[in-house]
Order: C-alpha cells, then sequence, then structure tokens
C-alpha cells in the first residue's frame, strides 16, 4: 500500500476534486486495489496537492485535457467538478472554443454537448 499519509490525503483531496468519479474508484478498489492506491496516493495525494498551479486552474486544465482527449465520462466529471468549485458556464465554453481550433471542431462539440448534459442535469434537479 501507499504510505498511508498520503492514501489519505490524496482521498480527501479526490474527495474534493473529483467527487463525481467515486463510483469509479469503489470500483477500482474492488477489483484492482493497487490501482486504486497509486492512484488516489500519488495522483491525487501528490500531484494534486502541488502548490505550483491553484485549484481553479487545475480544474480548468483538467476540463481542456479530458476533453481534448475524449474521454467523455472524466470529462463530465470534471466538468462536475469545475462547476462545483465556482468556474462558469461562460469560462467552460471558452475552453471549448479555443479547442475547437487548437484540437478540431468536432472535439469542442463533444465537450459543449457534455456541458450541455451536466447543466441540463442541475437545472432538472433544481426545479
Amino acid at each position: 500500500m501507499f504510505f498511508k499519509e498520503t492514501y489519505e490525503k490524496g482521498q480527501a483531496r479526490r474527495r474534493q476534486m473529483a467527487a463525481p468519479a467515486e463510483p469509479t474508484f469503489e470500483m477500482l478498489r474492488e477489483i484492482a486495489p493497487d490501482l486504486d492506491q497509486i492512484l488516489t496516493g500519488y495522483l491525487y495525494g501528490e500531484l494534486y496537492c502541488r502548490p505550483q498551479i491553484d485549484e481553479r486552474t487545475r480544474r480548468l486544465l483538467q476540463v481542456a485535457m479530458f476533453a481534448s482527449t475524449e474521454r467523455r465520462s472524466q470529462t463530465r466529471s470534471s466538468l462536475i467538478s469545475a462547476l462545483d468549485g465556482g468556474i462558469t458556464q461562460e469560462e467552460l465554453v471558452e475552453i471549448f472554443y479555443l479547442m475547437a481550433f487548437h484540437v478540431g471542431p468536432p472535439t469542442a462539440v463533444e465537450g459543449l454537448k457534455a456541458l450541455k448534459q451536466v447543466l441540463d442535469e442541475r437545472k432538472a434537479a433544481n426545479s
């Protein structure tokens, strides 16, 4: 197991940054516990705790990276995390404007579809 303190720090950070991904980590703990420990301990307990960039920037980067690589479930989770972290719809749309030019319109459109779905679900939940 990863160092217990690093793993616990990673769990707290993951819940803060990626709460929508918790079902994935539950699955990992069940069938690939070593991978859960590595990802939680190192990715969330070490890399995502580095002070060189702030939380807001990290969330924006996650959206851009996952959307540009067309990782649909991670894009969705990162959009939820970004909105939960105070990033606005307008700021997220801006990422996809830039993505349309640098990565390609189809990828940007897929990201916008994911954003629309997340926004619609939030609207329905608040109705």
